[in-house]
C-alpha cells in the first residue's frame, strides 16, 4: 500500500454510496474532508474515521498537504473546486462531468499541464468489466476492423432539457464512443419532445471511417433503463447489455466445409457470477468504481498520466457539444 495523503471534497448521495466505498474497499486511508456543513462534515468523519472534517475546502487544501484529492460535488461547483486543488499542488480526481462545455474543459487542461499536477475526469464504465472485455474484443485482430457502432441508453426522466440529459446521463456513453472508435468527423442528430418524455437519435461518421448510431431516451417509460453497445467488425460482432452480460461471434473459416452445412456456428456469452459472498460491493465493481479509484491512485503513485485525464476530457466534452449543437429541435 502506498503512503498517499488523500483528501476529499464532498459528501452527497453519489460519494457516499460509490466512490467512498470504493476507496475504503481498497484498503486506503482518507486523512481530510470538506464538505460546505459541519453536520454533513461530521458525519463523514464518523462514518470513516476521517479526524480532519472542514467546512471550507481551502483551508483543508492549505493546512494538510494532501497528495491527492477527490471532488464530488455539483457539477456547477467543480470546476473552481479543479483549480483550486491544482493551485495548491494537488493531483485531482472529479466525477464526471468536468465543465459545462469543452471551452471550460480546455481551462482545467492548461492549468493542469501549468502546475504540472494530474486530472483525472470520472468516466468510470472505461473500467467497467464488461466495457473493458468489449475493449478487449474488438482490439484482438480477429475481430477485424471495426465498421459501425450503435448505442441505446435509455433512463427515466430527471432532467429539464435535451442537453442536460446529455451531460449529466449519457455523457458515460458519449465518451465510449471515443474509447472504442476514436474521434469524430461528422454528426447529425433529432430530438423530440412530449410532455416529460425526450428522445434523440445520432448518426456520427468517425475519422476511422466507422458508422454510428446512437439512440438516447429519457421518460417515464423508462423506469426500468436500457444500457447497450453493439460493436460490428469487418470478421464479427460483439453486443452487451447492462453491465453484466456480453455476447460476440468471430467467423471462422472452414474452406472445406460450407457454413451452412454444418453446427459450427458460434456465438459466445459471457456473464458475471452472481453471489453473496461479495460483500456488498459486486455492482461498485461491475459498474466501475472500484476500478476507477484503484486505477488513478496507482497512477498517482507511479508518476503516470491517468488515461481519463484533462486532455481526454476536452476531447469528450468536444464531442459533447458537436451532439447538442446539430440537434433539430423543429
Amino acid at each position: 500500500m502506498n503512503n498517499l495523503k488523500i483528501g476529499f471534497i464532498g459528501y452527497g448521495r453519489h460519494a457516499q454510496a460509490n466512490l467512498y466505498p470504493s476507496i475504503r474497499h481498497l484498503g486506503y486511508k482518507i486523512s481530510a474532508v470538506a464538505t460546505t456543513h459541519q453536520e454533513s462534515a461530521t458525519k463523514c468523519g464518523d462514518d470513516y474515521s476521517i479526524s480532519h472534517c472542514y467546512t471550507n475546502h481551502l483551508d483543508m487544501l492549505k493546512k494538510e498537504l494532501l497528495d491527492v484529492v477527490f471532488i464530488c460535488t455539483k457539477p456547477e461547483q467543480q470546476v473552481q473546486l479543479v483549480k483550486d486543488s491544482l493551485n495548491a499542488g494537488v493531483h485531482v480526481f472529479v466525477e464526471k462531468n468536468l465543465g459545462f462545455s469543452s471551452a471550460e474543459a480546455e481551462e482545467i487542461k492548461v492549468l493542469s499541464d501549468k502546475v504540472g499536477k494530474k486530472v483525472m475526469v470520472g468516466f468510470m464504465k472505461r473500467f467497467a468489466p464488461v466495457y473493458l472485455k468489449l475493449k478487449e474484443i474488438i482490439d484482438d485482430g480477429e475481430f477485424g476492423k471495426v465498421i459501425s457502432l450503435s448505442q441505446t441508453f435509455t433512463s427515466r426522466n430527471f432532467v429539464s432539457s435535451s442537453k442536460e440529459y446529455l451531460l449529466f446521463a449519457a455523457i458515460h456513453f458519449i465518451d465510449l464512443i471515443r474509447f472504442y472508435v476514436g474521434e469524430i468527423s461528422k454528426v447529425k442528430g433529432f430530438e423530440t419532445i412530449e410532455g416529460d418524455s425526450m428522445s434523440q437519435t445520432f448518426s456520427l461518421k468517425s475519422v476511422s471511417g466507422a458508422s454510428i448510431s446512437l439512440s438516447y431516451s429519457a421518460s417515464p417509460s423508462w423506469s426500468s433503463g436500457v444500457q447497450e453497445i453493439t460493436i460490428t467488425g469487418t470478421n464479427g460482432y460483439a453486443k452487451t447489455s447492462g453491465i453484466s452480460n456480453l455476447k460476440y461471434h468471430f467467423n471462422e473459416t472452414k474452406p472445406n466445409t460450407p457454413g451452412w452445412q454444418t453446427v459450427e456456428e458460434k456465438e459466445i456469452q459471457l456473464n458475471t457470477m452472481l453471489t453473496t459472498g461479495g460483500g456488498g460491493v459486486q455492482n461498485l465493481y461491475l459498474n466501475g468504481f472500484i476500478g476507477e479509484v484503484d486505477y488513478f491512485l496507482k497512477s498517482i503513485n507511479d508518476n503516470l498520466s491517468p488515461i481519463n485525464d484533462a486532455t481526454e476530457n476536452v476531447k469528450t466534452m468536444k464531442l459533447y457539444d458537436m451532439l447538442v449543437n446539430c440537434l433539430d429541435k423543429k
